[in-house]
């Protein structure tokens, strides 16, 4: 359809309009997958809310062929509908190029310091990473914190990871 107009909700619930295409984003399914994670709104209204405006919408923005097979899958979603767009940047022409980058480079973590990202399990692969490689790039830990985040600021706190891995806490769109 010729549309005029776009409405992109960010999240997964889309305004209605009836003369909008309409886009939603689905980053993940883990108030299904570990709604142990997720507060009691989220576990009661989500499931029902996000499977009804996927399939509503024109088009499903989401981070990965995983999560895009997920949404197909669990939500009955046509693939043909659902546009993986990676997070991070663009290979811009001069990314990399100082003075964006370190000259020993880095790792970078971007999201919430809670369970459902993972960040322990990046913890593990970088601590044996540095028992193999003494040369490895610092890791950046960039996010918000949460009450469950205190076990890695510990452990990164310790050794062997301390010294390594540099917190910069929540990052505005601003900086």
């Amino acid at each position: 359809r010729p549309w005029m107009t776009l409405h992109h909700a960010q999240g997964f619930v889309a305004i209605p309009s009836a003369h909008a295409a309409q886009v939603v984003s689905i980053m993940d399914l883990h108030f299904l997958s570990r709604p142990e994670h997720s507060l009691r709104e989220i576990r009661r209204d989500y499931p029902l809310l996000a499977a009804r405006h996927a399939r509503r919408a024109d088009a499903v923005v989401t981070i990965s062929e995983y999560t895009a097979g997920l949404i197909q899958l669990t939500f009955s979603v046509p693939r043909e509908r659902i546009f993986v767009c990676r997070p991070g940047a663009p290979a811009w022409k001069r990314l990399g190029l100082a003075p964006n980058v370190p000259q020993d480079g880095y790792i970078l973590f971007v999201g919430t310091l809670d369970p459902r990202k993972h960040l322990g399990s990046l913890l593990d692969a970088y601590e044996l990473a540095l028992a193999r490689h003494t040369a490895l790039p610092r890791l950046v830990v960039a996010g918000a914190m949460t009450p469950d985040a205190q076990d890695w600021v510990a452990r990164w706190s310790q050794a062997p990871l301390a010294g390594h891995v540099d917190y910069r806490g929540y990052v505005p769109d601003t900086a």
